[in-house]
């Protein structure tokens, strides 16, 4: 496929098939992107911005829909204005949590796995508050039938959800409110949108202003104030509510404990000698606060916890062994959810509960396992790995994230093979080198099982004391050698000051003579940089390095030199790599187009 030449007549006849920069970049996108990029894009003026009539409440464009399950009789009522845009949405998995919405788990838990049913539309061509009021009727008619439904948020007029429809605080609805209410604060308390949205446009010093002669001091709170106001109340909730400031700065100031009117609730008659009594039923201070909250809650407030015997409970990690021993006890999911949630988390996450709990009468398929069957179900669609990962990114990280990829043996890794994996693992002796020498390979052969194969050396967990470290240097005759060959011992010598004493460190002091015929072996300075660093190092320390009579190698490039240079090469990226020099020599005179010519 040639690559077009994006000029502005090209982008600019592409864009006129187009009203809309939506539809721009949804049909080329290519296009779009250059001319975002140059700034073309504000020259469109042909381009419309779609007018949002989302405040109209009389627009009858409201559908009411259903989803129906007539054999389980489970339903969901809802409504919308798109009715093609919302069953996408109930079939989409979510891109923040890996999961479905209640509707499309509840299908998949029947069998239902790829698609949705289509959804009945009940009634369209209704306004917004019809909407609500139909949504809420047919909820309640399918319930008072015996129907199951599924359906976990509110519904009625002015209650139901309508989504980012309605842009429910306007200037106009804000001044309303507000001209009803007598100060800031009972408009605040009235609507905290609508008075936030009123105090960020600037518009509630126009309805509500503040007094001229406020001051802060008018407003620093005594406690003569807040005992005024309190007595106002009778219980604590209530004067929290209605006066947050006032009960804001008495609880910062420690005066709450002499408001002793207000009435802190049911449980405040909870007595220490009850506490106690209760406290004596349980060994561990969990389950003491599982089963009674409040008790717990007034024993932490008193300071009585430390006084209670409880048993100190030591944290379980539920691994497979312990979690088989656990689940083992029950015989359906509701007792081992009921005894131990922690092990009944744990196995629902790691899906052992498809294992253990197959014949069990109330077993449902765990979402762990639904989800691996519908990411192995669509990767078969593919043949290569890249190619799901491109067509299907959510369930390629799905399956990546839990280990499934392990199980695709159809799909292909075109970049990697086995071949280049065992090649590179030649090189390193341990597997933790091989992981941070080369990643990609390692997680190659990581996913593909075949890392146990590659002959690396299990890793030295020998516990290095000193006269361990001895004993492994007596084989060596000097340093350098024991480094290369056993590099944990000899740091860990080095750390603690031993290796002086069994491995002299060995100097040799070279003449200047000897340098400079070893210099000898090298034409450029460039060439002696590029081989043994160290040594030109130590030329430039002894100030030798004039002596050698060795000479930079700087090419002056030319166009015809340039020519001959980039023909060795296939694509731009090589020919950076490989002649430095000359590529730049090429960008600074614009001549890399001419070079390697866009296809």
């Amino acid at each position: 496929m040639q690559r077009r030449d994006l000029t502005y007549e090209l982008v600019t006849s592409i864009a006129q098939q187009y009203s809309s920069r939506f539809e721009f970049q949804k049909g080329d996108k290519a296009a779009y992107n250059k001319a975002l990029k140059e700034g073309w894009i504000d020259l469109y003026t042909w381009f419309t911005t779609p007018v949002r009539t989302s405040n109209d409440r009389m627009s009858k464009v409201h559908v009411v829909y259903a989803y129906l399950d007539e054999v389980n009789k489970v339903a969901y009522i809802g409504r919308t204005i798109n009715i093609r845009r919302r069953h996408s949405q109930h079939n989409r998995l979510s891109s923040k949590y890996g999961t479905y919405d209640i509707v499309k788990k509840y299908f998949m838990s029947i069998g239902m796995v790829d698609h949705l049913p289509e959804p009945i539309v009940i009634e369209e061509g209704l306004t917004l508050i019809e909407s609500q009021e139909k949504e809420d009727f047919y909820v309640n008619e399918y319930r008072r039938n015996g129907w199951q439904i599924l359906n976990t948020g509110k519904t009625g007029a002015n209650i139901s959800s309508v989504g980012s429809y309605i842009i429910k605080w306007t200037y106009e609805s804000c001044k309303a409110l507000a001209l009803t209410c007598k100060s800031r604060k009972e408009f605040g308390r009235r609507s905290s949108a609508a008075y936030a949205l009123a105090r960020e446009k600037g518009w509630i010093d126009e309805w509500l202003p503040v007094s001229p002669n406020y001051t802060k001091a008018e407003y620093s709170w005594t406690k003569e104030m807040c005992v005024e106001i309190a007595k106002k109340y009778t219980s604590l909730p209530e004067f929290t509510k209605q006066e947050s400031r006032a009960y804001t700065a008495a609880r910062r100031n420690g005066w709450l404990k002499d408001f002793h009117w207000l009435k802190r609730g049911k449980r405040e008659n909870i007595t220490e000698d009850e506490i106690r009594h209760i406290a004596k039923k349980y060994d561990y201070v969990s389950d003491f606060k599982r089963d009674y909250p409040y008790h717990y809650n007034r024993a932490r407030r008193m300071g009585l916890l430390k006084e209670l015997d409880f048993t100190p409970k030591k944290p379980i990690t539920w691994n497979y062994e312990r979690c088989y021993a656990e689940a083992s006890k029950y015989s359906c999911l509701a007792d081992f959810h009921k005894a131990c949630p922690a092990a009944y988390r744990m196995c629902q996450m790691k899906g052992w509960v498809d294992k253990w709990f197959l014949n069990a009468p109330d077993y449902q398929k765990s979402d762990y396992l639904r989800l691996k069957e519908l990411c192995l179900e669509k990767s078969k669609k593919y043949t290569t790995l890249k190619e799901f990962a491109g067509k299907e990114s959510k369930f390629y990280y799905a399956a990546k994230r839990n280990g499934w990829l392990v199980d695709m043996l159809w799909l292909k890794n075109t970049r990697i093979t086995k071949d280049d994996v065992f090649q590179k693992a030649q090189n390193c002796m341990y597997a933790s080198d091989f992981k941070r020498n080369y990643p990609s390979y390692y997680n190659f052969a990581r996913t593909t099982g075949i890392l146990k194969y590659l002959g690396f050396k299990p890793k030295d967990t020998r516990k290095w004391t000193y006269e361990a470290c001895r004993a492994e240097s007596s084989k060596f005759s000097c340093q350098i050698e024991f480094r290369k060959a056993c590099p944990i011992a000899y740091n860990v010598s080095l750390r603690n000051g031993w290796i002086n004493d069994w491995l002299p460190k060995t100097i040799i002091i070279r003449t200047d003579e000897e340098l400079l015929n070893e210099a000898k072996n090298f034409k450029t300075i460039n060439e002696l940089r590029k081989k043994n660093d160290s040594f030109y190092c130590l030329l430039l320390k002894r100030g030798l390095l004039e002596r050698t009579g060795l000479q930079y190698l700087r090419k002056q490039w030319n166009d015809e030199k340039v020519k001959e240079e980039a023909a060795l090469y296939k694509t731009r990226n090589e020919f950076l790599k490989g002649s430095n020099g000359a590529y730049r020599y090429a960008k600074k005179h614009d001549m890399l187009d001419e070079l390697f010519p866009k296809q």
